[in-house]
């Protein structure tokens, strides 16, 4: 149950969303508790892998001491062979949203993974259903003709689509004919029409130094192996799901399996597994930087989590003006 709310915290803009992000190991979670002891809030996870159940370990999932504190959405609610997406999370997500705004609370996002915050809060484009026919038809002439031949058919039904692309992006050359083919429109029209998204939001950003995240990084793995990574994935193997499973082809499921598979050391798996949480951490930042609307804080080993907590209230309360 999540505690009152400290005096004063209920001056906060109404329609209006809080989303804490940063790459893996920066604090989010710890952040998040501490911002939702001073606000009525509830937690809505943007991560693509805790939402999944018996990967609490691996996907550093919230305690259940935590769980308790303060409700969650989306943390370990459906099976690890359920297929889910950006563009599901951000349709059920905007309607988890508006159900804790109806309850008289704020949703405070808390994520790391970047498509799934844009599809929540700026919305995903989402054309027809891709047809097999119209699709292999497609494919077929892209194998006969080139990717040129493609454009060429694309530039005269949408221009700006074919410009953007160049004969490069033969993909995305097909889904927009495909587009065009089953739903009359173009791509770039129905981009422009583009998703209602019912609230306003303000993102802030945990950001570290790059040595000093590496180093939580390769602490934080230590710690999940210690707390039973490996035995978490044999778990999971043992109940049947294959090791391609795409939940199980994440940064250190993957690694303990060949680990399992006698494939690597106990020790090559932790090296593996922090060089290459290490290199996702890179991109995530990458992803994040290039977005300029997020209000960054700069945070270190040595910060004070509660003041930290405290300054992303009042930017929050400041509305538009603390972007």
């Amino acid at each position: 149950m999540t505690p009152p709310a400290a005096p004063g915290a209920g001056n906060h803009p109404p329609g209006r969303v809080l989303a804490l992000v940063g790459p893996t190991a920066s604090g989010k979670t710890a952040l998040a508790l501490s911002v939702a002891r001073l606000l009525p809030c509830e937690i809505v996870s943007a991560d693509s892998r805790q939402v999944y159940r018996d990967m609490a370990v691996g996907t550093a999932q919230p305690s259940a001491a935590e769980l308790r504190e303060t409700t969650h959405h989306f943390v370990g609610e459906l099976p690890p062979d359920r297929e889910f997406n950006a563009g599901s999370f951000g349709t059920i997500g905007r309607r988890t949203i508006g159900g804790i705004f109806g309850r008289g609370r704020l949703p405070l996002v808390v994520g790391g993974s970047g498509l799934y915050l844009r599809s929540l809060l700026r919305g995903l484009f989402e054309g027809p259903e891709a047809e097999r026919a119209v699709r292999e038809a497609l494919e077929a002439r892209l194998k006969t003709a080139g990717a040129e031949n493609l454009l060429e058919d694309l530039r005269k039904v949408d221009p700006a689509a074919a410009e953007k692309l160049g004969p490069v992006n033969a993909r995305r050359i097909i889904r927009a004919l495909e587009v065009y083919e089953l739903s009359g429109r173009t791509i770039t029209e129905l981009h422009r029409a583009g998703i209602e998204i019912p609230f306003d939001s303000l993102q802030i950003g945990l950001r570290w130094p790059r040595p000093a995240l590496y180093e939580r990084i390769n602490a934080r793995v230590i710690g999940m192996v210690n707390e039973g990574l490996v035995e978490e994935t044999r778990q999971l193997l043992e109940r049947g799901y294959p090791p391609a499973l795409h939940s199980l082809q994440t940064v250190g499921y993957r690694e303990a399996i060949a680990h399992l598979g006698g494939r690597i050391t106990r020790q090559e798996m932790i090296a593996t597994i922090q060089m290459n949480t290490r290199r996702f951490a890179k991109r995530q930042m990458t992803w994040f930087r290039a977005d300029s609307t997020i209000h960054w804080i700069d945070i270190d080993a040595g910060t004070d989590l509660t003041r930290i907590a405290a300054d992303v209230v009042r930017l929050f309360g400041r509305g538009a003006e603390g972007k």
